[in-house]
């Protein structure tokens, strides 16, 4: 074989394996995409009555997503939920950042104590009731601060071990100079390890955020106010509220319209819920990676 049929044989196989390393990638981005274009296309397909849409709805309409905003709470339980996640998120990398950089030096007394007194409650816990009797005699039982204060909504050593991680990459040189500087302990977690840490702290704050956006049950279980009703709550909420409307005395549909409606509202709740961290994922994204990597291996 000659030197040029042995450069274009070459060339045939690395189009080969490109082609088949293109076309995996392809097709599971598809598998991964697909399901959110399928939820998306039948939230705005006004007949499921003749069946869920496939590629393309058959005819689109607005009706899912006006029949659920026009529910009266929705406005002010969005508000509520965006304050607790701007606030818890922001809570949680102070406190865990602040806890994983004491945690990082290994001559701190009675750090291997802390250590294991932090990583037991990561696997075992007390269950719903114990915590519910202790948020009673703590007070704060139906007010905002259920929402923040509770583990692992504050405190979550799982967080914590990946800022320390994060934080022993940093150089003690960095830390010496700044205190022949005179810098403090707290100046030099503030202004020095901070700065250093944005990457892990980015991934941590969208940890965080995603935490409170999405969950409910401490909505359901420890608040009865309208007021404190989260987003997520008011979900959940309204599409009972349209399923039981759309049942009789037996419990059966009322009818195959109402039946298709409300699976169109349960189409509209999730593409309702995901857009907002849709929306927040793209500014992070590129410290989410890293944040992640470096945070959860030491080189």
């Amino acid at each position: 074989m000659t030197l040029e049929q042995t450069l274009r044989w070459n060339k045939i196989k690395d189009g080969l394996f490109y082609f088949v390393v293109y076309s995996g990638i392809s097709f599971f981005c598809l598998l991964i995409v697909y399901p959110f274009y399928y939820i998306f296309i039948n939230s705005l397909n006004t007949e499921l009555i003749y069946g869920a849409a496939v590629f393309w709805p058959s005819k689109i309409g607005l009706r899912n997503y006006v029949t659920l905003l026009s529910e009266s709470n929705i406005v002010w339980s969005l508000c509520l939920s965006m304050i607790r996640v701007a606030v818890g998120a922001t809570l949680a990398v102070l406190v865990n950042s602040m806890c994983a950089f004491a945690l990082r030096r290994r001559a701190l007394r009675f750090r291997n104590f802390y250590l294991v007194f932090f990583l037991i409650p990561m696997f075992f816990k007390g269950g719903l009731i114990p915590v519910y009797l202790n948020l009673k005699m703590l007070g704060l039982l139906d007010t905002f601060f259920v929402f923040i204060f509770p583990e692992p909504r504050l405190f979550n050593f799982f967080y914590v071990i990946i800022l320390m991680t994060y934080f022993a990459d940093i150089p003690d040189s960095v830390e010496d100079s700044a205190k022949i500087d005179g810098a403090g302990y707290f100046t030099i977690y503030w202004k020095i390890y901070m700065p250093m840490s944005v990457p892990v702290i980015a991934t941590i704050f969208l940890f965080a955020a995603v935490f409170h956006w999405e969950t409910w049950l401490d909505s359901l279980y420890f608040t009865h106010s309208e007021s404190l009703e989260t987003f997520a709550a008011f979900l959940m909420k309204a599409i009972k509220k349209f399923a039981s409307i759309g049942e009789d005395h037996t419990g059966r549909a009322e009818s195959l319209m109402e039946m298709t409606h409300l699976q169109g509202i349960r189409f509209t709740g999730m593409i309702v819920a995901i857009l907002p961290v849709l929306a927040i994922y793209p500014f992070i994204q590129k410290y989410f990676v890293k944040g992640i990597k470096l945070g959860a291996v030491k080189e």
